[in-house]
């Protein structure tokens, strides 16, 4: 029986070309085998169709051209389905340049050797997990073996098509976006990372995110309405400015934007990010930020519920003299710490008050304070941690693509059916209640047991049949 096989034929027919594939499959491995023919099954068909479309453009290219034929020439790219090995004409066109249409046509430069979306795949794997985890799943995919550093190219060569895409974006004057707001959120971080091979060993990664609202999608959890953001490394505050203005620009409607709310941790480059916006501003110190240095200094001696109340709607002027009694009966390094806080706060006292204090909370208020999470998930989580350095031009191109990562997800990963979340129940415990108990509706094991033929038991039993209770009986 172990020794059983079937013969299975798949039969590829694409547009005159029919081909046959016979396969002896063995009952043991018929996945392993079935999974085997039909990725042959899909080879050749793709390399049919390469055939088909080659053989089509050749045909116009001589009717419709006067371009010369000087000969053909072999390629093999690497495709989702695998390698694909295909032949192309060569011309000479009007000009004397030799021309490859069929590699124009598939968007493929000389040096390639990858299809455009396999570089897409490498590209979405890469910016979730390391280059080496990825090369693994990424071989899994396309059943061939792909080494990191070649998955390492390729995350490249996006970075750099997404980089000169956003300069030329930038620097042109493109339409202007269509999303209205009376208030424009805009918020500004930066992340450090480790570096390797340059002459500093760190550098601050900027982020910034504008929405214009929240929405609640569950009782603790919000997700930013119409949220645009962008990460850079090695940009200088004016370049940034610059491309925040027009990052915002081509997002958004400003025209129809009255004030723009601005919210950071107090850093000079962080205020003055969005200066090129030209809408006034309104800053307002994060509160994650606020919240630790007042915690970590003040913990021990003052009620922070009172402290933190007080400072969000009276300003600092409220807790001043509070402050600094407890900072004047300290010594040694705990002052230190102190009196930073202190000076921190002060600094920024300006940017403490919440919004609805200072008359811009009607009709539309929205709290702020979505930086530490947006920088986690937008660039720390692959970027930081685990021994993780960076070259800063490598740095650079993976950034690129954390900033486009969703849209390369949907794009590389089209033939994948991602399936539907469903609604979480809404079903609460209660405590279990026992139905009325009906003689006989239920099975009582000890009837089946080995005590079965006690006397007592066959009592209980015969009670039972009479439709007594339990309660009843004893």
């Amino acid at each position: 029986m172990t020794d059983m096989a079937v013969s299975m034929i798949i039969k590829l027919k694409v547009g005159d070309v029919s081909e046959s594939i016979e396969k002896k499959i063995s009952i043991l491995d018929m996945e392993t085998e079935l999974t085997k023919a039909f990725h042959q099954g899909e080879l050749q068909a793709t390399t049919i169709l390469f055939d088909l479309l080659e053989s089509q453009l050749h045909r116009y290219i001589c009717t419709h051209t006067g371009w010369k034929n000087i000969g053909t020439d072999k390629r093999c790219i690497l495709t989702k389905t695998g390698h694909i090995t295909y032949r192309r004409h060569i011309y000479r066109d009007e000009q004397g340049h030799r021309r490859k249409p069929f590699d124009e046509l598939l968007h493929l430069q000389p040096w390639q050797r990858n299809s455009n979306q396999i570089e897409g795949l490498a590209a979405g794997l890469a910016s979730r997990i390391g280059f080496r985890d990825a090369s693994e799943i990424f071989s899994l995919i396309v059943k061939d073996s792909v080494s990191p550093s070649t998955i390492h190219r390729m995350t490249a060569r996006v970075g750099q098509k997404i980089q000169a895409m956003e300069q030329t974006m930038d620097e042109e004057n493109l339409e202007p976006g269509t999303v209205a707001a009376r208030r424009l959120m805009a918020e500004a971080d930066g992340v450090v990372i480790k570096l390797q091979g340059e002459q500093q060993k760190r550098a601050e990664v900027k982020v910034a995110v504008f929405y214009t609202d929240k929405k609640a999608i569950s009782p603790h959890r919000n997700r930013l309405v119409n949220k645009v953001f962008s990460c850079q490394l090695g940009m200088s505050n004016e370049k940034w400015q610059q491309h925040l203005a027009a990052l915002a620009y081509r997002s958004y409607d400003l025209s129809k934007v009255e004030f723009v709310q601005i919210g950071g941790d107090g850093a000079k480059w962080v205020h003055n990010s969005f200066d090129h916006l030209g809408i006034p501003g309104h800053h307002l110190l994060d509160r994650f930020h606020v919240i630790r240095s007042l915690k970590t200094a003040f913990g021990n001696d003052l009620n922070m519920n009172e402290l933190l109340t007080n400072l969000f709607s009276h300003g600092f002027a409220a807790i001043e003299a509070d402050l600094s009694q407890v900072i004047a009966h300290q010594k040694g390094s705990r002052k230190d710490q102190q009196k930073r806080s202190f000076d921190y706060l002060k600094a920024n006292q300006d940017a403490l008050t919440d919004l609805n204090k200072r008359g811009l909370g009607k009709p539309d208020f929205c709290t702020m304070g979505v930086m530490e999470g947006n920088v986690d998930k937008l660039v720390a989580q692959r970027m930081k941690g685990k021994g993780r350095s960076w070259r800063i031009k490598g740095a650079q191109n993976l950034l690129a693509i954390l900033r486009y990562r969703e849209l390369i997800k949907t794009e590389a990963f089209a033939f994948l059916e991602m399936p539907k979340t469903k609604p979480k129940s809404r079903w609460k415990y209660q405590r279990y209640k026992a139905p009325d108990w009906m003689p006989g509706s239920v099975s009582v094991p000890m009837f089946s047991s080995t005590h079965a033929s006690d006397s007592w038991l066959q009592l209980l039993k015969s009670k039972v049949k009479d439709k007594l209770s339990i309660t009843g009986f004893f």
